[in-house]
Formats: C-alpha cells, sequence, structure tokens
C-alpha cells in the first residue's frame, strides 16, 4: 500500500469540498443546517443511535448534494448545448438531492420534536 497516494486522495477530496463551499450556493445551505443540527444534537436529550441516525443522514444529504454537482459539470462537459436526455439526468440528479433531503428532515422532526418541546416548553 502507498501511504502517499493515499493521504493525497485525501487533498483532492479536500479540494472537491473546497470547490463546492466556493461555488455551489445548495453546498453552503446544506452544510449550515448540518452544523446547526449538529450542535442541536449536543443541546438537546437524545440517544446515542438517535445522534448516529442524524449525522447518517447529514453526511448523506451532503454527498449527494456533492454527486449532484459532479454529475451536473460531466453533463455539461459532454453537452454544452440543451439536450432533452442531459436535462432528465440533471433533473434526477437533482429530484435525489430533494428526496434525501425531505427524509432527512422528517427523520429530523422525529428526532428532536419531543426532546425540543420538553427542553423549551415545560
Amino acid at each position: 500500500m502507498n501511504l502517499s497516494k493515499f493521504f493525497n486522495s485525501f487533498l483532492i477530496a479536500g479540494q472537491g469540498i473546497k470547490y463546492a463551499w466556493s461555488h455551489e450556493q445548495n453546498f453552503k445551505i446544506k452544510l449550515l443546517i448540518g452544523v446547526i443540527v449538529s450542535l442541536l444534537m449536543f443541546v438537546v436529550d437524545i440517544t446515542f443511535v438517535e445522534r448516529i441516525i442524524l449525522a447518517t443522514f447529514i453526511f448523506l444529504v451532503l454527498a449527494l448534494e456533492l454527486l449532484n454537482t459532479a454529475v451536473e459539470h460531466l453533463s455539461d462537459l459532454v453537452e454544452s448545448k440543451f439536450h432533452e436526455k442531459i436535462k432528465v439526468v440533471k433533473d434526477l440528479m437533482a429530484a435525489s438531492v430533494l428526496v434525501i433531503s425531505i427524509g432527512a428532515v422528517i427523520v429530523g422532526i422525529a428526532i428532536f420534536y419531543t426532546p425540543l418541546i420538553e427542553r423549551f416548553f415545560y
């Protein structure tokens, strides 16, 4: 195993995250929401398993947003003019981000609802 290549792969991945942060508004928004949820996980009384579930959803949403960005860029490279099939690919990727985001919100509400009500209203 070549450790240099292994560590270099982390640098390359970091460049991808840096690019998304610099150029993609939706990535910034989702990352900010992820940070807020992460902080909230330690303010309210939830279980370790619930924290793992929330963290998993945060990473899934961010990963899918990165994949969506990559597919958009690759699609633009393959076909710079409008093409119906490229539009379908982009729409499907956007839909996948939407679906996982809705799932994350539903899970977040299910986990946080009772602890937040108990903490701030009782």
